[in-house]
């Protein structure tokens, strides 16, 4: 799992360590005759004492063994001669490089092996006291062997009667001497060590670098020559006609200061040593002066060894292998490029392979490339660890003891000859601990020179080359672990401990599943041998072949993958239930707060655990890793991503024991479908001709580099930081992908996905606005709000992202208590927060700046919040008296105060003007409207009675304070108003609005009649010298959206209608929300009548009204509107009765589901009207009419599907930047429209799906940072993402920022004397009116739709039916029977309607249920029509037209009402609004 908290680069340091320009001997470590070191045996040989021989001339007797018994290999036997082993040393014939036993008759003799026939006297060499014969075998070196061979350096005999054990670095020949009846068990033991002849040791140092300035908190570290060298830098001389030492490649690991791991990959190599360094001295030292020319080895050549080290925070070690082997091939041959280039490849062209780019392929030159790819194919940490070496070297005992040993901290000293081995083992015995993590010193290859580390007093964990024990013994607490023999010597305190110390039962199901994979990784090796002829563990450690790559390594990775998955299995059920233990921090923290018994309850812990545990659970609990697990999980950490999912584990282990913990990305583990290729350097702009041949391996020239590219700054740059809280885990995103798959089967399940998803988003992106807001806290309390309102609204959320943002926000800005809220709200939904939330919360709650408890201002807090509670007492009292008693029918309600309890219908009860809601029980209403979504279902998708009410829009107090005092944009409807007295009114319901007139209104009216109004002005003194024409005027108003204000800058109106790429038909949003898959990385939906998979398209359209605005009127506005034919509309004082309506009391009981609901049998009016006088112009709602809070409630008019001439204006919703009330049009002032706005631009975007959106905005901020959105920029840069979120935020009316961000990407076009005179008397046009549009705009061989035509101004009526279209009088008889509440009659209406036009239009398409749908929603408003039962008795008469063989072939494809998936989306979102506007075409025609 990648680590955000890395650099994000491939190499950070290339460096070239060897031997300096030293040319002097005083600087040496070691001279050989310093160290000791003996010669490699050359002979071995048997003699009998007993029976009078002596050791042969040269040789010595092997007498004692370790524990200083006699050597004898008949120890122990009766009546048998004493026989013991001699050996000899030398330099003047190839040494030994193995040692065997044979016996006889039972087993042939190894090919290129010898064994010891007779003693130097002629007797049998018979080591045996028993009957069958066995002998001492050997295998010898060839004459040209390698100098860095390994050869027998010592032999040793251990009796194991005696308890004797091998010691350190030593093979045991498990073959017992003495196999007769009487005896003691003997065995040989021989330590093998390089061959090397006499040498000179110097403390390497680094030769070149790249990049030579160290980065910016991370230089390179002065240490690194001494791990690029352990054994320092050698010179040394072997004949020049041997064998030439093949390069070895090594790995090793450092630790910075702040625990992060630092990886080396390092390729060692021998060349000549230059003659400049090779002085007298140093040839007097080597002895060279003394070499015989003659011999047939040939003269003896100095040689030194050299390094080339690639250091990086990232194992990826199998890429440096082979980056570093070609690097080498390319030194010792001539090239048209110089060397540098080629490092300019790894350290400068590759990049960070990432999501996007998860394959790099680089080639480098003519040899095979290599590939670079992400680590994270499981879950698990990043390592360099190759669990297959453990288990193979180790087998399964040893490999568990030594888990113990780790697991229960102590000092471990890891040996071998194979420096990479130690490193590979190393990192996977730490990295088995998942989830603790070693705390104590690390250390997996240790250079000789810092042997010091092991009388550390502490434990630790050191690899150490084994030549070590050539010098040194280890400390007797140290506990020895030797890869090459297999054996672990125990210190004294643990003596006699095995894996069987570990818990019983999931001890011994690890133990079986290790044999399990041991079996399969021989059978491995022996088919892969067969295949290849090669190890293939070796290749990791030797650089030849070069190249390694078989048709296994998927077998491999499954097996490393099998062997995590049975460690994590052990650690999971030992800790399992650990969570329920932890204690989160519930106030202000303390000097105790971050003690380990005040975050976890440790004694309760171990009680919890199987007695027979005990011990073992009381020595974990007291090691460091524990303390240092629990401190992670309980605070922020960078292992939060992978502590969640160890919990997600624990939760697998409970559903199902059986199931794999560890899955393999497969994406990943291939390499993914995308790569990155990095090409070869260009030799183009090189000298022609021109190579470049390196004697011995050069120092490194920067200029020979890129120059355009050697900044290091410019390299150093990491990724732009994200917000870990904002980002899911890789747990939580694949949890959520599984989630959306079960939901996508269910219709409502699968809308509730798409909504939650939403909220996802907005809880995402809320960092952002918090930072751009200025009342901070308001802001958190009401995403607290939101998140105990989508529990009601039955929401669950697909991750703990939301929970974790609002803690997160909360610690930063200083209110901790709130987190404690956020925190008790997850629990109170039934969610245990995982590992990344959890360690949020306690940061907020310890990092967060308490209330104290003993300021005088907490105490008067306290006794003004005990008179609260007392007056709230009282005034709920004083409520129930009063509601007692009423009634909830639908078509009434008690008063305006059972808006706390019960949801708004479409009509209410009037109520007493006198009374005034006070500020807090507006901020009630408010909170308790926030998240109405309209409908709610049950489990089974049905509706319930008491939710059947909600089904109806509901309004806040907030949204009827914007309507009192405003009047209807225009009412076009042809019946005229009478004027009725206001004492007398009570009601007042529009074309698409029933509003109660409550106290609020009375109080909003009388007070907005005092301030500034917006009125249509068709010719204003100060505009430009033009005149509009009577149609123009009509194409003004008919275009003015709801809820335009003085200050309304711009309007941006997002439409989803989209037509099908194939057969041409409408697809509405609720068809494209229905049509997307639970795939994020799918942008296709399915068109529901040809099912064609296509990209839906959200259209933008930017609206400039910043010149449209007047403050003269003029005095033809009277005349203008007169010319509508429609009713006079003034501002008056009072409000006019309506007569009643011929159908509005026309309601049959036999209809099962009454579509419609109406208050009275009145007819509706204009909120404020009376009879005017002719010339006074037409208000339109201002600014001020709203109540002035610092976040408004939701409105559900600018979510109601009702148009915007027919229904209420909209108020301002939480898209306009919020100002406060000082800010508003001064007093008195008016404003006029004279002008069509200017539509500035017209944008296409993709409509994305929700888990699609949610992606590519984690990915935004994966590669640009948070603070993104915080930038106008990203309304250019990134288009997509910005207008998706603002559409769905404005589907929900969720408050966002994003809107502003528009007002600086379209500056204002407006003269600056207008300019100046809106600032001084109405504050600056600086709102952005968002709205949506759930029809599209239709193309010119297009009908247009009837609710438009429905809306039409009275004097184009006329035009309109010239044209074919539908006249008035059917769209008033298709009204008249959905009234009566009769859908078969205008169904069967409209489609003998279609039929007549497509008889003048072949080309037009529209569907039936649409029309009917839209236009019912018009003309009988949206609240008066319960769109699910008019779905209902559309589908009866559907479904009797189909069965009607008169009428069966005028119905179409479209005509079908929509999938049940479908309808669940549309009621589950608030659909978007209606835009009866006239098409351009059509206004030009009749303009």
């Amino acid at each position: 799992m990648v680590d955000p908290d890395k650099p994000q680069r491939v190499g950070d340091y290339f460096v070239v360590a060897g031997l300096g320009n030293g040319k002097s001997t005083q600087n040496a470590i070691h001279l050989d005759d310093d160290r000791h070191i003996s010669e490699p045996i050359t002979d071995v040989t048997v003699i009998f004492k007993s029976l009078g021989e002596r050791p042969p001339k040269g040789y010595t007797c092997i007498d004692k063994t370790p524990a200083g018994f006699p050597a004898d290999l008949n120890h122990g036997s009766i009546r048998q001669p004493s026989c013991y082993l001699c050996v000899r040393r030398g330099t003047d014939k190839p040494p030994l490089t193995d040692i065997g036993v044979l016996y006889e008759g039972k087993e042939r003799l190894m090919a290129g092996c010898d064994f010891v026939t007779c003693t130097e006297t002629g007797k049998s060499a018979n080591v045996n006291n028993g009957g069958n014969r066995t002998f001492i075998t050997y295998r010898r070196a060839p004459h040209r062997m390698a100098h860095s061979s390994l050869a027998v350096t010592e032999i040793c005999v251990i009796i194991a009667s005696k308890n004797e054990k091998p010691p350190h670095a030593f093979c045991l020949i498990d073959r017992n001497l003495n196999k007769g009846m009487v005896g003691s068990d003997v065995y040989l033991c021989y330590r093998k060590s390089l061959a090397r002849p006499r040498s000179i040791m110097y403390p390497a140092e680094v030769l070149s670098r790249f990049p030579v300035e160290d980065y910016e908190g991370f230089p390179l570290p002065d240490t690194i020559p001494m791990f690029c060298l352990p054994q320092g830098a050698i010179i040394e001389c072997w004949p020049e006609n041997s064998q030439y030492p093949l390069p070895s490649f090594s790995t090793f690991v450092l630790t910075g200061a702040s625990g992060q791991k630092i990886y080396g990959a390092a390729v060692t190599f021998f060349e000549l040593l230059p003659e400049e360094q090779l002085t007298e001295a140093r040839k007097k030292a080597l002895k060279l002066d003394d070499d015989d020319e003659n011999s047939e080895e040939g003269k003896r050549v100095a040689h030194t060894n050299k390094c080339m080290c690639v250091l990086s925070h990232w194992p990826f070690f199998e890429a440096f292998k082979k980056f570093l082997s070609q690097l080498y091939r390319i030194s010792l041959s001539a090239q048209p490029l110089p060397i540098e280039r080629y490092i300019a490849i790894l350290m400068l062209d590759v990049p960070f392979p990432s999501p996007q780019r998860p394959r790099i392929l680089v080639q480098t030159s003519m040899y095979d490339p290599f590939e670079i790819s992400q680590l994270s194919h499981t879950p698990l940490p990043v390592s360099g660890a190759s669990y297959i070496a453990m288990l193979r070297y180790l087998h399964s005992d040893n490999a568990m003891l030594l888990f113990y040993l780790v697991l229960t901290e102590h000092k471990i000293l890891i040996h071998s000859l194979r420096p990479p081995l130690m490193t590979s083992i190393a990192e996977a015995i730490t990295t088995l601990l998942f989830p603790f993590s070693w705390q104590c010193p690390y250390v997996p290859l240790c250079p000789l020179g810092l042997n010091d580390v092991l009388d550390a007093p502490c434990p630790f964990i050191v690899g150490i080359d084994s030549r070590y024990f050539d010098q040194y013994d280890p400390p007797d607490d140290v506990t020895c672990v030797d890869l090459d023999n297999n054996t672990i010597s125990l210190e004294n305190e643990v003596k006699g401990l095995s894996w069987k110390s570990l818990p019983k039962k999931p001890g011994k199901v690890l133990h079986e599943r290790l044999n399990e994979l041991l079996y399969q990784l021989y059978q491995l090796f022996r088919k892969e041998r067969e295949a290849v002829d090669v190890d293939i563990v070796e290749p990791a450690i030797e650089l030849a072949p070069l190249d390694h790559d078989t048709s296994y390594s998927r077998k491999r990775l499954q097996l490393e993958v099998a062997i995590q998955d049975a460690f994590l299995r052990f650690m999971a059920t030992i800790l399992k239930g650990y969570e329920a233990f932890l204690k989160p921090i519930t106030s202000a923290p303390t000097q105790e707060t971050c003690d380990l018994t005040s975050l976890f309850d440790l004694e309760g812990f171990l009680k919890s655990r199987p007695n027979a545990q005990s011990k073992f659970f009381q020595i974990l609990s007291r090691t460091q890793m524990f303390s240092r697990f629990i401190e992670g999980r309980s605070f922020v950490s960078s292992q939060d991503s992978l502590l969640a999912f160890f919990d997600n584990c624990l939760e697998k282990l409970d559903q199902s024991p059986d199931c794999r913990l560890v899955e393999v990305d497969e994406s990943v583990a291939r390499g993914g479908q995308r790569t990155y290729v990095v090409t070869p350097p260009d030799v183009s702009n090189m000298d022609k001709g021109k190579l470049y041949t390196y004697p011995v391996f050069p120092v490194l020239n920067v200029d020979l580099m890129k120059p355009e590219k050697l900044s290091v700054h410019a390299q150093s740059v990491m990724t732009p930081p994200v917000s870990p809280v904002a980002r899911r885990t890789k747990a939580e995103r694949y949890q959520s992908v599984l989630m959306a798959r079960r939901y996508a089967g269910s219709p409502i399940s699968w809308a509730k996905c798409l909504l939650a998803h939403c909220y996802s988003l907005w809880f995402i992106h809320l960092p952002a606005y918090v930072k751009c807001h200025h009342n901070k806290a308001k802001v958190l309390h009401v995403a607290l709000e939101i998140l105990c309102k989508m529990k009601k609204k039955g929401v669950k959320l697909p991750d703990e992202v939301c929970y974790r943002v609002l803690m997160q926000l909360c610690g930063q800005y200083g209110h901790p208590a709130l987190a404690v809220k956020v925190l008790f709200e997850m629990k109170n939904q039934g969610i245990t927060p995982n590992a990344v939330t959890y360690g949020y919360y306690n940061r907020a709650v310890i990092e967060g700046k308490w209330p104290s408890n003993t300021t005088s201002s907490h105490m008067w807090n306290k006794l003004r919040n005990f008179f609260a509670a007392v007056y709230e007492l009282q005034r709920l009292a004083r409520l129930a008296k009063n509601n007692k008693g009423d009634s909830l029918s639908p078509t009434e309600s008690n008063n305006d105060l059972d808006l706390l309890d019960t949801p708004r219908r479409a009509t209410v009860k009037k109520s007493d003007r006198s009374r005034t809601p006070s500020r807090e029980r507006e901020k009630a209403l408010s909170r308790e409207r926030l998240l109405d979504l309209g409908d709610s279902n049950d489990g089974e998708g049905r509706r319930t009675p008491d939710r059947e009410i909600k089904s109806r829009r509901e309004r806040t107090i907030s949204e009827m304070s914007s309507a009192s005092g405003a009047a209807d944009i225009l009412n076009l409807s042809t019946n005229s108003l009478d004027g009725v007295p206001a004492s007398t009114q009570r009601k007042r319901r529009s074309n698409g609005r029933t509003v109660s007139e409550t106290s609020v209104l009375s109080a909003a009216l009388n007070e907005g009649l005092q301030h500034s109004s917006l009125y249509v002005n068709a010719n204003s003194e100060d505009s430009d010298p033009y005149e509009y024409t009577t149609r123009m005027l009509d194409d003004v108003i008919f275009g003015l959206p709801a809820g335009l204000q003085p200050d309304t800058a711009l309007e941006a109106v997002l439409c989803s209608c989209n037509q099908c790429t194939k057969c041409g038909r409408y697809l509405y949003d609720e068809d494209i929300l229905a049509g997307w898959t639970a795939d994020e990385s799918n942008l296709n939906t399915g068109c529901p009548y040809c099912h064609t998979q296509q990209v839906a398209r959200l259209t933008v359209k930017i609206k400039d009204y910043r010149n449209c605005f007047s403050s003269h009127p003029s005095s033809e506005l009277s005349s203008s509107i007169n010319s509508f034919g429609s009713s006079e509309l003034l501002p008056g004082n009072g409000e006019v009765e309506p007569t009643s309506g011929p159908l509005s009391n026309s309601v049959p009981s036999t209809i099962e589901s009454n579509l419609i609901k109406f208050s009275s049998p009145t007819r509706p009016i204009s909120a404020v009207a009376m009879s005017p006088p002719a010339s006074n112009p037409v208000p339109i709602r201002g600014s001020h009419h709203r109540m002035r809070h610092s976040i408004s409630a939701p409105s559900s008019a600018n979510a109601s599907p009702s148009g915007s001439l027919h229904g209420s204006p909209r108020t301002g919703s939480w898209f306009q930047r919020m100002r406060s009330s000082n800010s508003t049009c001064s007093h008195g002032s008016t404003w006029y429209v004279s002008r069509a706005p200017e539509e500035r631009d017209n944008i296409m975007v993709t409509y994305l799906n929700p888990l699609v959106l949610r992606k590519e905005l984690e990915n935004m901020f994966e590669n640009d940072g948070i603070d993104k959105l915080q930038s106008p920029e990203v309304v250019q840069t990134k288009p997509d993402i910005f207008w998706n979120l603002v559409w769905y935020f404005k589907r929900l009316e969720l408050p966002s920022h994003l809107a502003d961000h528009v007002l600086s990407t379209y500056p204002s076009n407006e003269r600056a004397d207008r300019f100046e005179e809106r600032r001084s008397i109405s504050g600056l046009g600086t709102q952005i009116l968002v709205s949506t549009s759930w029809d599209g705009d239709r193309e010119e061989y297009d009908t247009i739709p009837l609710y438009v035509q429905w809306n039409a101004p009275a004097d184009q009526q006329g035009s309109l039916q010239d044209k074919g279209l539908t006249t008035r009088t059917v769209m008033q008889s298709v009204v008249a029977h959905i009234k009566i509440n009769d859908v078969y009659s205008p169904t069967l209406m409209l489609l003998e309607e279609r039929n007549r036009q497509k008889n003048i239009n072949p080309n037009a398409k529209w569907s039936v249920y649409r029309e009917l749908l839209y236009l019912s929603l018009t003309a009988c408003g949206a609240e008066n029509v319960d769109v699910d039962a008019f779905d209902k008795e559309y589908r009866r008469a559907y479904r009797r037209l189909l069965e009607s063989k008169n009428h069966s072939d005028l119905l179409c494809l479209e005509d079908k009402s929509p999938q049940t998936r479908a309808v669940f989306c549309r009621r589950v979102f608030d659909t978007p609004a209606l835009q009866p506007r006239l098409p351009k075409h059509l206004v030009n025609s009749l303009t």
